[in-house]
């Protein structure tokens, strides 16, 4: 096999988030009743540190700058730890402006959502900050979901990420998907590798969105790294796979007992893993330049990122 090779040759996510192999998806706005609770002005929060309030302020106004009145607005409202804003215009967008995983393929939609978090006992003192921001064209072509989020303490991941779908007909069908995220992961059998960069997340952030180019390289550079270590740890046997017990038929599910790869088992692993790195990485060849300009058309980083 010519697993390393390959691997250089690359020089190489979205939702609750979900990365998974082949089937990342972004964190999607959390779909809940708004509170009872009186809402309180943005202007009246109370944030816990000022670079969290100057991020959010700036971004609340960019936003407010970008929409017009085609874009059905939703005012701030508490979510449970939520204290969101969305907005949303195109046939295929939802009345209530929500992103969730039976809408986000509709095709002609554009949503952005942004928020910060609170605690119930203490709504107006609010920390950290999260932005989605969906466009799905109504035509032909990609689409992108970018979805960011840090400071959440638990409430949800710090993280950012971009899933790109490519629409080639009038449904919603996807013919193949693109991601960048802070981090990636691969599942071998039971065993899950990560990789990142070991960056601050706006640090991280920032060298992708330089340019396309600058977009590709990096998300290159962390599919070879990846690709390298999934590599190693199949070739070092520490991949297990479960060997599975009787099914009970009680709705549980049968026993797993973890056991290393069979030298056939690593075999048929490495020839997985190099299709789907090489895979990942002629999609992103083949169209950075495609994919930039939709990820902005989602959320024009160039002009609101703080």
């Amino acid at each position: 096999m010519k697993f390393a090779s390959a691997a250089a040759q690359v020089i190489f996510f979205l939702f609750l988030v979900t990365v998974s192999v082949g089937c990342e998806k972004i964190s999607f706005s959390p779909v809940m009743a708004p509170t009872n609770l009186p809402i309180v002005n943005t202007d009246k929060l109370n944030f816990q540190d000022s670079k969290t309030k100057q991020h959010f302020v700036s971004l609340n106004q960019c936003i407010n700058n970008i929409i017009d009145a085609n874009w059905t607005a939703i005012p701030y409202q508490l979510y449970g730890n939520f204290y969101k804003s969305s907005w949303c215009h195109g046939t295929g967008a939802t009345s209530d402006c929500r992103i969730t995983s039976s809408t986000v393929d509709n095709r002609d939609q554009h949503v952005l959502s942004l928020y910060t978090l609170t605690y119930p006992q203490d709504y107006s003192t609010v920390f950290g900050l999260g932005l989605d921001a969906l466009w799905v064209p109504a035509e032909a072509g990609w689409g992108a979901h970018f979805s960011f989020s840090e400071n959440g303490r638990g409430i949800i991941g710090d993280h950012w990420g971009v899933r790109f779908d490519k629409y080639t007909t009038l449904t919603d069908q996807i013919e193949s998907t693109a991601v960048l995220w802070s981090y990636d992961q691969y599942q071998i059998q039971e065993t899950l590798v990560e990789y990142s960069f070991d960056l601050p997340l706006r640090d991280d952030l920032a060298l992708y969105l330089k340019s396309p180019e600058a977009m590709r390289i990096r998300r290159l550079e962390q599919i070879q790294a990846l690709a390298q270590k999934v590599k190693t740890t199949i070739e070092t046997h520490q991949a297990t796979i479960c060997d599975l017990g009787p099914s009970l038929n009680n709705g549980i599910p049968p026993k797993c007992t973890p056991r290393s790869l069979t030298p056939e088992e690593e075999v048929e692993e490495l020839v997985k893993a190099e299709k789907y790195f090489s895979d990942q990485a002629q999609i992103l060849n083949e169209n950075y330049q495609e994919l930039y300009p939709a990820w902005l058309k989602a959320f024009p980083m160039d002009q609101c990122w703080p």
